[in-house]
């Protein structure tokens, strides 16, 4: 999600979408390297209690040789990965998630400003489910799960 008109100031949402609908949302400031996916699926791996299935598009960073030599690492941990056919992201539930935020539960005014975007982002995504900074946003971390505390309360 960019910044309208700032180059490089972006926030990546990098999700898990459960059957039941609640979700994990990793943020992200930047580009999503084959490290930052690979570190988040090691972190979601620790997190299960029984075998997953994590259903994948085609990114490079699902694709690459770094990630695949992870997958059989995973996969004794009962975390598996699906990729999905190229060219199909609507067999992947949460890319409708993605979309529903991005263009209907996102004010215009939060794509304005950096700080207002990740503020929005955050509101929105604590609504629905869980919400983890990476550590390209750990700076910001304190004051926005303050405020996702406070809507939680509501």
């Amino acid at each position: 999600m960019p910044v309208t008109g700032a180059h490089g100031s972006n926030v990546q949402a990098i999700g898990f979408e459960h059957q039941d609908g609640h979700t994990q949302s990793c943020l992200h400031k930047g580009y999503v390297s084959t490290e930052t996916v690979i570190q988040i699926m090691d972190d979601f791996g620790e997190t299960i209690e029984q075998t997953t299935v994590v259903v994948l598009d085609n990114a490079s960073c699902h694709t690459s040789h770094a990630f695949k030599a992870c997958v059989e690492r995973w996969a004794a941990r009962g975390l598996l990965v699906y990729h999905l056919p190229p060219y199909s992201p609507e067999l992947n539930s949460i890319e409708r998630l993605w979309k529903k935020l991005k263009y209907q539960l996102m004010p215009v005014e939060a794509w304005e400003k950096f700080s207002t975007l990740l503020k929005t982002l955050t509101s929105k995504l604590c609504d629905i489910g869980e919400v983890i900074f990476m550590p390209s946003l750990e700076s910001y971390a304190k004051s926005l799960l303050q405020t996702c505390l406070l809507s939680l309360a509501d």
